[in-house]
């Protein structure tokens, strides 16, 4: 089941995770926002996380991370170890996703958004790997030529 992931603004989505695992940078059920050039990945039954839509290849090089246990998201590809040095963040029950590692006090200032709806691990995973600020995507690269265009995780 798909989820939609909001930023430090919480009436405003920022993106979507599909049933099929692809993210979006868009609302769940904005027109258009399952089109190609909305997708900046697609997280894959075994919890990688990758940087090309379905279908499009599922490379070392074009993984971003995994969905580790306790919620815990990490910058490292499956099978390459969980240290705390890659954790990205985590995602709580209630949805809330911090900057830190699960099991560490969470104060305000590390969360950086809230996922709603079914998946809410897939939806911490997008947020904390493709769609935070700074995070370059296939997207931004073909889009613009340089190695980062600036507009990943708008809304952050």
């Amino acid at each position: 089941m798909g989820c939609e992931i909001f930023g430090d603004r919480p009436a405003q989505a920022i993106g979507h995770v599909a049933d099929d695992g692809n993210v979006y940078r868009s609302a769940m059920y904005e027109a258009g926002g399952e089109s190609l050039d909305r997708c900046v990945g697609h997280i894959a039954n075994d919890g990688n996380v990758y940087t090309t839509a379905r279908g499009f290849g599922e490379s070392v090089g074009q993984c971003v991370g995994h969905i580790g246990a306790q919620g815990n998201v990490f910058t490292t590809p499956r099978g390459a170890g969980e240290a705390p040095g890659h954790c990205a963040g985590h995602v709580d029950a209630d949805g809330r996703v911090y900057t830190m590692p699960a099991g560490m006090a969470a104060g305000i200032g590390y969360c950086v958004g809230q996922v709603r709806g079914g998946d809410v691990e897939r939806g911490a995973a997008a947020l904390l790997l493709l769609l935070r600020p700074g995070v370059q995507t296939a997207e931004d690269v073909a889009g613009s030529g340089s190695a980062s265009s600036g507009h990943a995780g708008d809304g952050l």
